[in-house]
């Protein structure tokens, strides 16, 4: 055995070889993190805080201006109903325990290997790594350690877990039908149709 020989994290990484240790593998592919978030690079840190926010709001910035700007236009058209719904989907949305696609992306985030610049943020890479967390599925994924830290304290069954991750699904679908100009010409018909009855 050699005394002298480097480890992996102080060949790749030799300035962060003190901050960063060993998080979990997934599909035999060790993941990383920074003990403390604050020794993170900068422009790193700066995606951190971005997707720490989304997945304290339970809804990434691009989703909540997209909604936003439907109920925007809605009301412009007289459609109080339909700007009444969506705002409502947002509030439940916010009351959320957890929300997945938020809480994948601040993991791509948190989780690294050694062969990313953690200097940065790839979108391009990351989107490939919250696809393997993806396939390992949510309850075997989130529920190891250290993921765990950032899911609320919560005593839940697993079976509680799968219904609820349901209607988070839900509340997505809801939220994109009520967007979906054809699904609420629909349903405004079907709702005239009934009155007339």
């Amino acid at each position: 055995m050699n005394l002298f020989k480097k480890s992996k994290i102080q060949r790749t990484m030799p300035d962060y070889k003190m901050r960063i240790d060993e998080a979990f593998k997934v599909t035999g592919e060790q993941y990383y993190y920074f003990k403390d978030t604050s020794d993170m690079p900068t422009l790193r840190y700066y995606r951190f805080s971005q997707f720490l926010t989304e997945f304290e709001m339970r809804i990434s910035r691009d989703f909540l201006l997209e909604v936003t700007e439907k109920c925007i236009s809605s009301l412009n058209e007289g459609n109080l109903v339909r700007a009444a719904a969506m705002l409502t989907e947002l509030v439940s949305r916010a009351k959320l325990i957890i929300e997945t696609d938020t809480l994948y992306r601040l993991a791509s985030v948190v989780y690294f290997t050694l062969d990313e610049d953690v200097t940065d943020y790839d979108y391009t890479i990351n989107e490939q790594k919250i696809k393997k967390f993806k396939e390992e599925g949510l309850q075997s994924f989130f529920f190891k350690m250290p993921c765990r830290d950032f899911l609320p304290q919560i005593n839940i069954s697993k079976k509680d877990m799968e219904d609820y991750l349901k209607l988070q699904k839900l509340s997505t679908a809801n939220i994109r039908a009520l967007m979906d100009d054809q699904y609420f010409i629909e349903k405004k018909k079907t709702a005239d149709t009934t009155m007339l009855k």
